[in-house]
């Protein structure tokens, strides 16, 4: 079905291509500075994006370029997982080209493309295609409402000042940590990550070939590794926990970013949380970072939020994922 909001005349769409990164780079981030006072990604990321496997550029894509060849927007859908019943969908229009149209016709273009999942999922599954926004960000908020989209959870951005040495972490009786031996022990760390997580809101177990060379697609080409971020806790040989930062996050190199924090279920309450996440502030403050963020579910069904307060952390932004329903039936992700 062809999308109903017509484009304005003289734009037209086409795929994105891997030569499109730099000017889309640009559009994403003058959006962005809008939305949030800061750029969202940069070039080295973007590709990453468009280099992961099982996205189809020309598929899952689309740009809007106007008569004079500048990208005024763009549109994709990433249903990269084996079971696929979140589509994810990402869109920016140019500041200069809102109120067009040229957003609205692109969703209904998501929207269209994200129901080709539906053969790839359990008869019985529900399956929703999902967009998210800043809640105070009125444009995407009226053009996702415009379409039946429904807000239904939100995300916190959380930061705390590295003004001062840190907190000391207090690591459980008989818990180490160390770096992971980097990339052999990936698949080491990637199990534990898995386990950690199968509490993390929307989980779906996928199989575990696919999502881990996604997984390294993502980490070994991602500009801000350090391998000497990567830490990892063990009980004598058995994994316990993960730590994993990146050298700084999108709003400025001088902060670094939590990427993910998981602990097995053996070991949660037991401040082995708490540890981790210390040690990585102190890593961060030896680098000289003046901060480091992390993001969070509002409602994490591990009580994550708690954790981070504790820490010291405070919310400096919000998130709000939208979704709209493309087939009723059975959630078959983790809902608590």
């Amino acid at each position: 079905m062809q999308p109903q909001t017509k484009l304005p005349d003289g734009i037209t769409l086409r795929p994105a291509a891997l030569s499109d990164v730099e000017e889309l780079t640009h559009l994403i981030n003058l959006v962005a500075m809008e939305m949030n006072g800061y750029n969202e990604i940069d070039t080295e990321e973007f590709e990453t994006d468009l280099k992961t496997p099982g996205l189809d550029l020309e598929k899952d894509t689309r740009v809007a370029v106007n008569a004079k060849g500048k990208i005024v927007a763009y549109q994709d859908i990433f249903a990269i997982d084996a079971i696929p019943v979140r589509p994810n969908l990402f869109g920016r229009v140019h500041l200069d080209y809102m109120n067009k149209g040229i957003g609205s016709h692109l969703l209904e273009w998501a929207i269209e493309r994200a129901k080709h999942v539906i053969d790839k999922v359990p008869a019985d599954a529900r399956v929703s295609a999902v967009a998210w926004t800043p809640p105070e960000w009125q444009p995407a908020v009226e053009l996702l409402t415009d379409h039946a989209f429904n807000p239904y959870r939100h995300f916190l951005g959380m930061k705390i000042d590295l003004d001062e040495k840190p907190q000391t972490p207090v690591w459980p009786e008989g818990i180490t940590v160390r770096t992971i031996t980097f990339p052999d022990e990936l698949e080491m760390w990637f199990r534990t990550y898995n386990e950690s997580f199968k509490d993390h809101f929307g989980r779906i177990d996928q199989p575990f070939e696919q999502a881990f060379e996604q997984f390294k697609h993502f980490n070994l080409n991602d500009p801000h590794n350090d391998p000497d971020l990567w830490f990892i806790a063990m009980d004598g040989n058995q994994p316990a926990g993960i730590l994993q930062g990146r050298k700084q996050n999108a709003i400025s190199p001088d902060q670094g970013y939590i990427h993910l924090l998981g602990v097995l279920r053996p070991y949660r309450k037991r401040g082995l949380g708490l540890a981790l996440l210390l040690h990585g502030f102190n890593e961060f403050w030896k680098r000289g970072k003046k901060a480091a963020t992390l993001g969070v579910d509002a409602d994490s069904l591990t009580g994550a939020q708690k954790l981070y307060k504790k820490a010291g952390m405070y919310s400096y932004r919000k998130t709000a994922a939208f979704e709209l329903e493309l087939r009723p039936g059975k959630d078959i992700s983790n809902t608590g």
